[in-house]
This record gives structure tokens, C-alpha cells and sequence, in this order.
């Protein structure tokens, strides 16, 4: 199934769970023109360094403060509204931080903030294009193959690009951040907990 079927799916059941989603998400917008891809590309990887995340090491099992991040200051700098999104990666032979609905339904029920969440969080853009900083620098780290730049770890597709299971595909099952607030992923002033989520 294409992606942007896989988000309006998720969009769907994150509605059937009570939680809360952004308003217009969808349809999806028209692609993004080449130079305001080009602004966020630097943008995200500029946020991410003036944080303190400026490689492989550093970005790995923080997808909860370098998205929230890149996604607070894309809408502030850019006026871009991009949507968080959560979920797993998937190849052939392997899933990475493996969701279920069961699983979800179970956390919201009943929180655990002391234990990490199972889950994978990066940001999907009006047009359906999919921004994430984080996994493949996990993948970096775990494998052994290296620690990378900021700017190599970035996957950036087009809206048109379906990730295969050979690439890595994403598969979103919730949309919006309301699941991470359920989850006691934030504190009371809405900082990201840095227990709450890990990659």
C-alpha cells in the first residue's frame, strides 16, 4: 500500500481511538515547490545541530526532541505545517520499533513513563512527503556501519517516492501528538520527557 493510503489510514484510527488530530491534514496539499524543499531541508538539519544533535550518535534514540523541534520551528520560520507522525520502519527482515494497535491501546490505558516507548516518531509534510532525522542514525549506531553528519542522515522524499521493504518503509499508525501527551511523553510545561520515547 502507497503511503500516503497508509496515513489516511492511520488518520482514521487515530480518530476511532479518541485521540486528537490536526485540523486540514488531508487531502494532501499540491508537491511543495523546489525551493521551499530546499529551505526546509536546511532548516531541519540547522535545528537539529543548534540542539546539540550534529551526528549519527548524537540523533539516535531522539525522535521525540529533534522532531517536535524541526516541526515548532518549520510552521514558526516557514509557515509549514507539518504533521507528526508514528509509527515503524519495515524492511523484509526486520521491523524497526515494532507497533501494534493492541500496543497502542494498552499505553493509552495505561501510561508507563518510566519504561520507553515501542514507537518511532518523524514528521509527514502537506504534500505527503516524509522528514525524519533519526532512524537511519539508529540504524548507523546499531549496525556499526559508521556515524554520519546530520545532513547524511536525513531521509527527505519526494511525495511521488514510495520507500520499498528494501529501502525501509515507513508505516504510520498514529497521526498528531496527542498519543505522546497520553503517554506522559511531555511534562506539565510540554517539554519533550526524555524517558518517554527512545529510538
Amino acid at each position: 500500500m502507497l503511503y500516503k493510503e497508509l496515513f489516511k489510514n492511520a488518520l482514521i484510527k487515530t480518530q476511532k481511538l479518541g485521540l486528537s488530530v490536526p485540523e486540514s491534514i488531508l487531502p494532501f496539499k499540491s508537491s511543495l515547490s523546489d525551493s521551499l524543499r530546499d529551505k526546509i531541508y536546511l532548516l531541519a538539519v540547522g535545528v537539529a545541530q543548534r540542539h546539540g544533535f550534529e551526528d549519527s550518535s548524537t540523533l539516535a534514540g531522539k525522535c521525540i526532541p529533534v522532531h517536535l523541534a524541526i516541526h515548532m520551528v518549520l510552521k514558526k520560520i516557514l509557515g509549514v505545517n507539518s504533521i507528526v507522525t508514528i509509527g515503524e520502519r519495515r524492511w523484509y527482515n526486520d521491523v524497526y520499533c515494532e507497533m501494534s494497535y493492541e500496543y497502542i491501546e494498552k499505553e493509552i490505558n495505561s501510561p508507563q513513563s518510566d519504561k520507553t516507548l515501542d514507537a518511532h516518531i518523524w514528521l509527514t509534510l502537506p504534500d505527503g512527503t516524509i522528514l525524519d532525522l533519526t532512524s537511519e542514525a539508529h540504524q548507523d549506531i546499531q549496525s556499526g556501519r559508521g556515524n554520519y553528519q546530520t545532513h547524511e542522515c536525513i531521509i527527505f522524499t519526494k511525495p511521488d517516492e514510495e520507500l520499498s521493504l528494501d529501502d525501509g518503509k515507513f508505516i504510520p499508525f498514529l497521526v498528531g501528538h496527542d498519543f505522546l501527551f497520553r503517554t506522559d511523553c511531555f511534562d506539565l510545561e510540554g517539554h519533550p520527557n526524555p524517558f518517554g520515547l527512545m529510538d
